[in-house]
């Protein structure tokens, strides 16, 4: 530098003692400047990480549940590995207004840029390898969703995401890596990857050039606007998601360190057979197993089972919790009760029409399996036989019902049987019954006349019998009702 400033420059001249206490100021600066970068190498050094610390707390953030210790070269060599060592992984920093015009000359700027193609190059990008944070989670039991995953550095910077972008990252985001190898250019965190070990993202989506991007659209896509990352509280940055020196993984978890209290509730608490139930725990303090019992046989390990009772009754049902710190048990007595479903009462009949006297077959078809059987079929005659047969005797309509059970259910059928009148016997239509009939049934057995039709009036008063045939037995059975030896229906007298 002393060379440079004794050049001879136009118009310019600069008196030797100036020029001498320049370049011992300029030796002085050099000197300051190779102190400083010797100093700070120590120092990033020290920060830099081999081994992780992951921590499951309970509810009040003090109880720990577990904790595991390991350092770079056991995850390496047990635990699934990110990356292949080949693959660049990018990630974008801010996107301003310079640069986005660069790129998009005439456009509307856009800090998000989704085409992810602004200040990516010269952003953090390597060949990782690293493990998956899910799988350190795994360490100590897992978390859940909701529960929130601290990662805290060696110089204090903490950040924290929901374990749901752990665990079920989005494509754009990709696994959250643990990273102990940056590429060819700095190796592992036992060698010049001073940055060690540093939480990146493995995205599995990639930009229009192919390149696997970290992007800030990415970030606007993946997470809830509480977790982006704003660079100068202006300009989004997934960069800045970034941690270095990462030295303890903390879990903040909603499990309760205190022994549960049990309770639960039920819906419907009553009703008809089969009833179906929906047990639902409100236990206290976060138990982590469950073990029913419906008292009515079946029991159930699930948190909030469905039951169906089948048989009527009142049931008790207890409920028995238990986590790390303890357990309990509640039993509810009577706490379901199941009623007997209303018989579907129905019943058939053959015939439902014909001539006086009309023998009717009454058939149940109840469903609920009933026990016991009242029949009214409306000419004041009754019977408790599940499938009786009944005679009419009396022209007429009837209305026919049936109840079960003592009246868990009954059924009835207006008009539905229908007696048609009928003189047994009456062959000739006179509207009495004497020789005549007899002669005339004769008749109608050799042929003299026509015998009436079957299903007729006329042939139902001519087969006393009731075989279904006109025939020689019918006028004898009408001779004997005429000299008393039998009675109008034609039943045999007893002498």
């Amino acid at each position: 530098m002393v060379n440079a400033m004794n050049r001879k420059m136009p118009g310019i001249h600069a008196p030797r003692d100036a020029v001498q206490r320049l370049g011992r100021h300029a030796c002085s600066v050099a000197m300051l400047f190779l102190l400083i970068c010797l100093l700070a190498a120590p120092a990033a050094a020290a920060l830099t990480t081999t081994e992780v610390t992951i921590t499951k707390l309970a509810s009040d953030d003090e109880t720990v549940l577990c904790r595991a210790t390991v350092d770079w070269v056991w995850m390496m060599e047990n635990l699934p590995v990110l990356g292949d060592g080949q693959t660049v992984y990018y990630t974008q920093g801010p996107v301003f207004e310079g640069a986005w015009e660069d790129t998009h000359p005439g456009e509307t700027y856009d800090p998000w840029n989704p085409d992810e193609d602004v200040n990516i190059l010269y952003k953090d990008h390597g060949e990782f390898m690293g493990t998956d944070v899910a799988a350190l989670l795994d360490l100590v039991g897992g978390a859940d969703p909701a529960d929130l995953v601290a990662f805290r550095a060696a110089d204090g910077l903490t950040k924290r995401w929901p374990a749901a972008y752990i665990d079920t990252p989005d494509p754009g985001q990709g696994p959250f890596g643990l990273i102990w190898y940056h590429g060819d250019d700095l190796g592992y965190v036992n060698e010049s990857f001073d940055h060690g070990m540093r939480l990146y993202f493995f995205g599995e989506t990639t930009n229009a050039a192919g390149m696997h991007v970290w992007g800030n659209w990415d970030m606007h896509e993946s997470w809830n606007e509480t977790f982006w990352y704003y660079y100068n509280g202006h300009y989004p940055s997934a960069s800045g998601t970034s941690v270095m020196y990462v030295r303890n993984i903390t879990i903040h978890s909603a499990i309760s360190p205190y022994a549960p209290v049990a309770g639960f509730s039920a819906d419907p608490l009553s009703g008809d057979a089969p009833l179906s139930v929906q047990f639902t725990d409100t236990s206290m303090n976060a138990p982590t197993a469950w073990w029913w019992k419906f008292g009515d046989g079946a029991t159930s390990d699930e948190q909030h089972p469905v039951h169906v009772y089948r048989a009527e009754g009142n049931y008790t049902v207890t409920l028995a919790v238990s986590n790390a710190w303890g357990n309990d048990s509640l039993t509810q007595e009577d706490c379901i009760r199941v009623d007997r479903p209303p018989m579907t009462v129905n019943f058939s009949a053959a015939p439902l029409e014909g001539f006086v006297p009309l023998s009717v077959q009454f058939t149940g078809l109840t469903e609920g399996s009933p026990s016991s059987w009242n029949w009214s079929f409306g000419d004041g005659a009754t019977s408790g036989e599940p499938n009786p047969v009944h005679p009419y005797t009396v022209p007429g309509t009837y209305d026919v019902s049936l109840s079960v059970d003592g009246g868990a259910g009954s059924c009835v059928k207006p008009e539905y049987i229908r007696v048609l009148p009928c003189l047994p016997g009456d062959a000739n239509g006179d509207g009495a019954v004497n020789q005549a009939d007899t002669l005339r049934v004769l008749k109608e057995v050799v042929g003299l006349v026509a015998k009436p039709e079957a299903g007729t009036e006329r042939f139902h008063a001519t087969d006393v019998h009731r075989n279904g045939v006109i025939e020689t037995g019918d006028a004898l059975y009408i001779a004997q009702c005429n000299v008393g030896l039998r009675d109008r229906w034609f039943e045999v007298v007893e002498g």
